[in-house]
């Protein structure tokens, strides 16, 4: 399972047992999307927009859970300047 920026890196969050979750902190360096892609148990490769603009320097916090039926929910925080709930994540 990857998050990836449509301009930008992929970040591996490797597999994902049911009911666990994992974090990771994207960086962009352009406006951009946030996606996420996954292979199902079939082989079936599935790419979801969990966050559609993002700018360079801006920081947010979007949640992303895959449901059974292999539909993705996702939460986009807004990604502002300043976002002292995202930053304060990260200590």
């Amino acid at each position: 399972m990857n998050v990836r920026l449509e301009k930008g890196p992929p970040y591996s969050l490797g597999e994902i047992a049911p009911g666990k979750s994992q974090h990771v902190f994207a960086q962009t360096r352009v406006e951009s999307s946030i996606l996420l892609d996954f292979d199902d148990a079939t082989g079936v490769h599935h790419t979801d927009r969990i966050a559609g603009y993002v700018e360079n320097d801006y920081c947010g916090e979007v949640a992303a859970k895959v449901l059974q039926n292999l539909k993705v929910n996702s939460r986009d925080e807004s990604f502002i300047l300043f976002n002292w709930k995202s930053w304060l994540g990260l200590l």
